[in-house]
């Protein structure tokens, strides 16, 4: 921590370089052993987009018609084996699932990628599908309002584990907590806007969901979240008539993922 407050003063350049590089090549966690059980067993496939082979995943429900099918979005530094802990009440449900690891996450390798990536690949996917029932986490909120905003896509069903209302907000939150000076915040900021075109701060899902055609949305979110503050949300929830926001007490950023309750609570939703 000390380190990086006296980068940020001395050497902001450095820092900024150094948080650049980080949103170009995630960091993501391996799985515990069941969620690599609850991939293997799905049909696996690759895609091509772009320079990327994405690995995708596809699992069949039990009820013949299906209801339907879920399409899942991680987060960033995510993978779709985070939803292992729920994809078996889906599929008990009569939901067919599909889901898939953007690029530079879980098992799509990448030597560079973006957050801008991220969106593209969501977009592409749900263009592909045409999915009615949407899940996402984190990060995945951004990149899926986003998609649905440029998208004639009409949902029925969109349940957010979670979500930050802009990804510029995330950034100043992350960096106020690793102890990095606004200066340095405002350096990385300038580089995207001059570099790839684009403003962090335009990443706004209370902007993208006033645009979006989803009839019912439910978000739930830890109260105590220290990744993603409840005010992110709430945000969101405030100008969206179509979504209702539901807080959750025990589970954090990560673990609203495994967590029972609130998984139960995202099927019997989906099933209304």
């Amino acid at each position: 921590m000390l380190g990086i407050k006296f980068l940020s003063k001395v050497a902001p350049g450095l820092l900024a370089k150094k948080l650049i590089h980080q949103l170009h090549h995630p960091s993501v966690k391996k799985l515990r052993p069941h969620e690599i059980t609850r991939l293997e067993e799905s049909n696996q496939n690759l895609v091509h987009f772009k320079s990327h082979e994405v690995k995708c995943y596809s699992w069949k429900g039990t009820s013949n018609p299906s209801l339907g099918e879920v399409v899942l979005v991680h987060g960033w530094e995510g993978q779709a084996g985070n939803f292992a802990d729920f994809i078996p009440l889906l599929l008990d449900a009569g939901f067919d699932v599909f889901a898939f690891d953007a690029p530079g996450h879980g098992f799509t390798l990448s030597n560079d990628t973006s957050v801008f990536e991220f969106l593209e690949v969501v977009k592409f996917f749900l263009e592909q599908r045409k999915p009615q029932f949407l899940v996402s986490h984190s990060f995945g909120g951004v990149a899926v309002s986003n998609a649905l905003a440029e998208l004639d896509l009409k949902v029925k069903k969109y349940l957010l584990f979670t979500t930050p209302n802009s990804f510029g907000e995330r950034i100043r939150d992350l960096s106020a907590k690793m102890g990095v000076s606004e200066k340095v915040v405002e350096r990385v900021k300038h580089y995207f806007v001059e570099e790839q075109g684009f403003d962090l701060d335009a990443l706004s899902v209370a902007q993208f969901v006033q645009k979006v055609d989803v009839k019912e949305a439910l978000i739930l979110h830890d109260e105590n979240d220290g990744v993603i503050g409840i005010d992110q949300s709430e945000t969101v929830a405030k100008v969206w008539p179509a979504a209702r926001l539901h807080r959750i007490q025990g589970t954090g950023h990560f673990r609203i993922l495994r967590d029972d309750r609130s998984l139960q609570l995202g099927k019997s939703f989906l099933l209304e």
